[in-house]
């Protein structure tokens, strides 16, 4: 796929993800996913603040 940016043709690469299985296991992927996002989101934000102080 190519789109144009700032006059210039460019190449976009797509992706496309697909989920399998019941709905039920794969809400269940999905709570423990976003559980463990949580988790990583709250250490980067910790880290960064640490080192990137407020003036």
């Amino acid at each position: 796929m190519t789109i144009d940016r700032n006059g210039e043709t460019t190449v976009a690469t797509v992706y496309e993800m697909r989920r399998r299985g019941s709905a039920s296991s794969g809400s269940k992927q999905v709570e423990v996913i976003k559980a463990e996002l949580r988790d990583m989101m709250g250490d980067f934000v910790a880290v960064f603040r640490e080192v990137n102080p407020k003036q």
